[in-house]
């Protein structure tokens, strides 16, 4: 897919002189005279990893004099620039002659299989070579999707009104499992990185923030399922948690009990026929503090694994309408929950309405 961007530069009349300055301190001017200016026509594209996109600077008329654009952007060295000279990792430059109309350069992005990062960089317009000017339409932001990814889940967001609740992201490797899960939450960000062994069985969890990292939890396989983790902290004054699972004949964990520290936690689950949950109760020692009953579901596929007991480990196939949850024996509330979901033309769930807010899915 080639998609051809362009860049016009535009002519405005003015009958007042404005001057006014970008945020990195560089002005740009509109005078009350016709005069060419440079500016994106769009602040937003979407590129496939492995395609090429054309960038093209038009002139509304032939150039005055030689010259030079600079152009500034994030993440610059996870792209190839062609037709452009690349001063660093973050900007490059255009030379143009008089009487040059156009100028074009590509960004391609090499197809690896997968995107194990968030690539969305910024293109801005910093400087050119005067009488030309740059106008207010100086960014464009690009957002690299993988081809091979097409239509796995890409991520979740949550608002209660205006506000953000949180968001879920998800990245896959090259053989189309989870990489990597990104939670934001309030002010704090988590990110789970995720490692198989040559059976493509998960054996680790890594959880870190922003500036350190947090646990490792280890999985222990036997006869094809896991039956224990554990999970050890970096931080030396806490304990480590140890848990046991245990499996129905559908191979479907039906008990998560915790081992070695006071007091004892235990998970109960039980499922409707097929793959569906259809309740989790929890305990601290032989008191039941939380649960969580789901009462009916869609007949649309769940995409999104929002409620696994083990990550990688599914437990809800269709996606759920009503369910009862929250606190037990004066621990806390309890809360009736109805979910009222919206879908695109090809069926893939794009919104869901609660009286905690509302949800929006993206896919790659």
């Amino acid at each position: 897919m080639n998609t051809i961007l362009r860049i016009f530069v535009l002519s405005l009349l003015f009958t007042t002189i404005y001057n006014c300055t970008s945020d990195d301190g560089n002005d740009y001017f509109k005078y009350d005279h016709a005069f060419n200016t440079v500016g994106f026509m769009t602040n937003y594209i979407r590129m496939e990893e492995g395609s090429e996109i054309t960038v093209e600077i038009k002139f509304n008329e032939p150039a005055e004099t030689d010259g030079v654009i600079t152009i500034l952007g994030s993440d610059l060295k996870n792209l190839e620039i062609i037709g452009a000279t690349v001063i660093d990792e973050n900007a490059l430059q255009l030379n143009f002659n008089k009487n040059t109309t156009i100028l074009s350069f590509n960004i391609n992005r090499a197809d690896d299989n997968t995107i194990t990062e968030n690539i969305d960089p910024i293109l801005t317009i910093k400087n050119i070579t005067r009488p030309i000017y740059i106008n207010s339409y100086h960014s464009l932001q690009l957002d690299i999707s993988d081809d091979e990814l097409s239509g796995l889940p890409k991520s979740y967001v949550t608002y209660n009104g205006n506000n953000l609740q949180h968001k879920v992201s998800y990245f896959y490797n090259i053989s189309g499992r989870l990489a990597k899960v990104n939670y934001f939450y309030g002010n704090t960000n988590l990110h789970e990185h995720y490692k198989y062994d040559d059976q493509g069985k998960l054996v680790t969890i890594l959880t870190n923030d922003d500036t350190e990292d947090i646990s490792k939890t280890t999985f222990l396989w036997e006869n094809g399922l896991i039956k224990n983790s554990t999970t050890e902290f970096m931080n030396p004054d806490s304990q480590s948690l140890n848990y046991k699972y245990t499996y129905n004949q559908n191979n479907q964990i039906i008990e998560k009990i915790s081992s070695g520290n006071e007091p004892i936690e235990k998970n109960f689950y039980s499922y409707y026929s097929g793959d569906n949950i259809k309740s989790i109760d929890s305990y601290y020692g032989e008191e039941l503090y939380f649960s969580t009953t789901f009462y009916t579901y869609t007949e649309k596929p769940n995409q999104f694994p929002e409620w696994d007991i083990i990550p990688t480990h599914r437990v809800q196939s269709q996606l759920p309408i009503s369910l009862k949850t929250g606190y037990t024996g004066g621990w806390g509330p309890q809360e009736d929950v109805n979910y009222i979901y919206a879908y695109d033309d090809l069926g893939n769930l794009r919104s869901r309405r609660s009286n905690n807010g509302i949800t929006y899915y993206y896919y790659y």
